[in-house]
């Protein structure tokens, strides 16, 4: 009744068309992916920075305290409260399965510095820094390496307990180097 003798409306140029410009489109959005998804890794760390900073902080008031072994009860809470704070702000669930997970994957390292720490405490005034300057610098690797974590699970990949491990050591070592650096 149109007077239109083509019975498939175009069909077939119209797929041919679409099935020629779908590599581009797709490598169009494929790269888009990735930007946006770097955009998202620096916005959330660059929110991310300044409560890792304050629960660094707090760590490094606690392991200050002269009083031995006090810092053990003190420094683990502070720590385990910045974690779920850092999931919170990736949009992570704070579970206390996942934070066991990865924080024991982490967890010898932590004990083996914290026995050191309380150890040196026994040294006036040199304990008391060299306490202060052990727990902030794990405080802030261990908040660095959850939020590595965290980017990761949000490109689909959830580190084992050997990757966990890897980034808290890189992290403390980036600390440890930060810290010595004249200011």
């Amino acid at each position: 009744d149109e007077w239109y003798d083509d019975t498939e409306y175009g069909g077939p140029a119209l797929k041919r068309v679409i099935l020629d410009l779908l590599p581009t489109a797709y490598r169009e959005t494929m790269a888009r992916v990735t930007d946006l998804t770097k955009a998202l890794a620096d916005a959330h760390l660059r929110h991310a920075a300044p409560v890792i900073t304050a629960y660094s902080s707090l760590a490094t008031t606690a392991g200050a305290i002269p009083v031995p072994f006090l810092d053990l009860v003190l420094i683990p809470g502070i720590q385990a409260r910045m974690v779920q704070d850092l999931a919170k702000l990736y949009g992570q669930p704070a579970t206390g399965t996942r934070f066991l997970e990865t924080a024991a994957s982490v967890g010898l390292g932590l004990a083996a510095r914290q026995a050191v720490r309380e150890v040196v405490k026994f040294i006036p005034f040199v304990g008391s820094a060299a306490g202060a300057a052990l727990a902030g610098m794990s405080t802030y690797a261990l908040g660095r390496a959850y939020c590595e974590y965290f980017q990761q699970v949000h490109r689909g990949h959830i580190p084992g307990p050997e990757a966990v491990k890897k980034l808290y050591h890189q992290q403390f070592a980036a600390a440890e180097k930060a810290w010595a650096k004249p200011q």
